[in-house]
């Protein structure tokens, strides 16, 4: 009966070891990485090999803590030798714009990236920047996920030498969403420092 005791005892202790591991490893490493704002590169449907037509990436966040940003910068690698980056169009994230009776407007804008070098590359090097240091920032008001959630949409094109069966992958190599003051008090939203995740898109050849 002792014996019977014990073991029970045991089971219990290792069944609550099990569930303290459970609970830190959702603490630290679990729940943490759930809350932390992605971005997202949405892959298109597949394409056919003779398709030229452009294909749109949209670059969706997931989420836009409280402050000011008025700065940001995107990074997206692609194969150049399959794939021609043809711009950048609007989104449906929106910046604060100038007052109107006292009441902020607010607006979508458009980045701006040099088409040629970046197919030359095979990156894609865009940003956006405030100069006023806050008038024209994106805040929360301006983001709502599902309607104004897409930061800027991405233009690619199939080149001939796409073969069926292929799959090209788009990843960012570098992402900021910067406040001001963000890097002291890691407000700033970044690859680089784990406070922003990335998620890559892939286009495929069928």
């Amino acid at each position: 009966m002792k014996k019977v005791l014990n073991k029970r005892r045991l089971w219990i202790v290792a069944a609550f070891a099990v569930a303290a591991g459970v609970l830190a490893w959702l603490l630290l490493g679990g729940v943490v990485p759930f809350f932390t704002p992605s971005l997202t590169l949405q892959s298109p449907a597949p394409l056919s090999v003779g398709d030229r037509e452009e294909v749109v990436i949209d670059v969706v966040l997931s989420r836009l803590p409280d402050g000011l940003y008025p700065a940001a910068s995107l990074s997206v690698q692609f194969d150049p030798n399959k794939l021609e980056f043809t711009g950048i169009k609007q989104g449906t994230m929106m910046t604060r714009g100038a007052l109107q009776d006292g009441q902020p407007t607010f607006h979508v804008p458009l980045w701006q990236a040099d088409i040629a070098v970046s197919n030359q590359r095979g990156q894609v090097n865009t940003m956006y920047l405030d100069t006023t240091g806050g008038t024209f920032a994106y805040t929360s008001e301006g983001f709502a996920t599902g309607s104004r959630d897409v930061l800027l949409r991405l233009g690619f094109r199939l080149r001939d030498s796409v073969q069926a069966g292929e799959i090209y992958r788009l990843s960012v190599a570098d992402a900021v969403l910067a406040t001001i003051g963000g890097s002291a008090d890691r407000s700033s939203l970044a690859t680089s420092s784990s406070t922003l995740i990335a998620y890559p898109a892939e286009i495929v050849v069928k």
